[in-house]
């Protein structure tokens, strides 16, 4: 038995079979909420996986740049340009150019 700080209330805890027709109630629910939806909501679904799926990769990706807003000068040699950058030097690709 858990008490609740006084309240003068006594909380027990849910049993394994508790738990399960809490969760087969709201389960019931939300399948109530699409009843007659079809396949629309699976392939709702399948997108929403699809570009979560996508934003992650992209975070992930060392091609990220991520933008600052400040302007810094570079030189560009054989497609490769490089800049300074508080004391810092870097070097990107540049394809296309050089």
């Amino acid at each position: 038995m858990i008490s609740d700080a006084g309240l003068g209330l006594d909380l027990k805890p849910l049993s394994t079979a508790g738990w399960r027709s809490i969760l087969a109630g709201v389960l019931a629910r939300v399948r109530s909420w699409f009843d007659g939806a079809g396949w629309f909501v699976g392939l709702a679904a399948a997108l929403f996986a699809f570009a979560l799926l996508a934003v992650l990769l992209q975070l992930q990706s060392p091609d990220l740049v991520l933008w600052t807003g400040t302007r810094v000068a570079g030189t560009e040699q054989g497609g490769i340009v490089t800049y300074r950058w508080h004391g810092q030097q870097y070097s990107i690709n540049a394809a296309g150019y050089g």
